[in-house]
């Protein structure tokens, strides 16, 4: 947890998000989050799926990696894995 602390998961659930597959939309229920939602971005990756960070408070965007095509002009300023 943020806290540093340790929390067991009090069952598994699936996401209310019906444009993911069913593995990705798996869950652990976590009673100390039950009014905020925490979503696993390398699972989406490890699932197939791509998210675009946008500044600030713009938010992100998830799509199916079929699905996209980024065009950039000019190269990237970090590469990581």
């Amino acid at each position: 947890m943020p806290n540093e602390q340790t929390e067991k998961a009090s069952q598994q659930v699936l996401l209310p998000i019906q444009g993911l597959s069913i593995e990705a939309r798996k869950g652990d229920e976590l009673p100390s989050l039950s009014n905020n939602s925490l979503v696993s971005m390398p699972k989406l990756s490890d699932y197939g799926y791509a998210t675009i960070f946008k500044p600030g408070q713009e938010g992100v965007e998830v799509y199916h990696s079929n699905d996209i095509e980024i065009s950039t002009k000019t190269e990237q300023i970090l590469r990581g894995w």
